[in-house]
């Protein structure tokens, strides 16, 4: 049986936190979710209303908080939250924010860097508070097409990719360089989450494939180069992988999920 764990989801509402966040509140881990618009998330979960009031249940393993993962008082209050005190603290941080595309472009070009940036801060902080705590796994979502190793796109795609997703991959591979910098300074044990091109599809059984990098020695251990992957199936596999199970052969390595 899985050791249960307490783990902090920044960016729920999307698809592939929410699919990991479900996971994880079924499984009886200890779940805090940091979003803007607490209503966003609960409208989402498989919650119930009583039929005299507008009350929604919530899972008793879920704590949402009210904030902006920028905001570093926030972040300082879900990783000193009351539940995480039993364990000493969070055990895994999810990081799944990203920005939304408008018709001027991304709705914020530095999302994913300045949330890194803020969370790493945050997490120093904590850790000069409490003298000797834990160092928690950080599980940060990313994307295909920005490494710098070999190639994990399509051929096809590869031109498509740098002229429509140049603005986002810039933040993506801002963000993982604090994620491995981060680790280099023993601050979190990482895992970044590579999928391809995100789809809005139901999870599959059977049809992942899992290619492995390793960024800090530049080696690619394993390909796979696809089209597609579903949100829904890449917080399955990182729900299963990386959160209801230790997941040590994930830590410090790149996962490219792709069909």
């Amino acid at each position: 049986m899985a050791t249960k764990k307490t783990i902090l989801f920044l960016g729920a509402t999307g698809g592939v936190g929410l699919s990991a966040l479900r996971r994880s509140l079924a499984a009886g881990h200890t779940c805090i979710a940091l979003c803007r618009t607490p209503a966003n998330l609960t409208a989402q979960l498989n919650t119930t209303t009583t039929s005299n009031s507008n009350t929604t249940t919530l899972p008793p393993n879920l704590h949402i908080i009210t904030g902006n993962a920028h905001n570093p008082s926030d972040l300082h209050a879900c990783l000193t939250h009351p539940s995480t005190a039993p364990s000493g603290g969070v055990d895994i941080i999810v990081s799944s924010i990203g920005a939304r595309p408008t018709l001027r472009g991304m709705s914020d070009a530095h999302v994913c860097e300045k949330g890194m940036e803020v969370l790493l801060g945050a997490l120093r902080a904590v850790k000069e508070e409490r003298v000797g705590g834990k160092v928690p796994r950080l599980v940060a979502v990313s994307s295909t097409g920005i490494s710098e190793v070999a190639r994990d796109v399509p051929i096809l795609l590869a031109g498509l990719y740098k002229v429509l997703l140049h603005t986002p991959h810039v933040d993506k591979k801002k963000m993982e360089r604090l994620v491995v910098a981060a680790g280099g300074k023993g601050e979190v044990e990482w895992t970044l989450v590579r999928g391809s091109f995100y789809t809005s599809g139901s999870a599959t059984e059977g049809l992942v494939r899992v290619g492995v990098e390793d960024p800090v020695k530049g080696v690619r251990e394993k390909e796979a180069v696809g089209y597609t992957i579903s949100r829904e199936d890449v917080g399955k596999w990182m729900f299963e992988e990386c959160l209801d199970k230790e997941g040590r052969e994930w830590v410090g390595k790149a996962a490219i999920l792709t069909y």
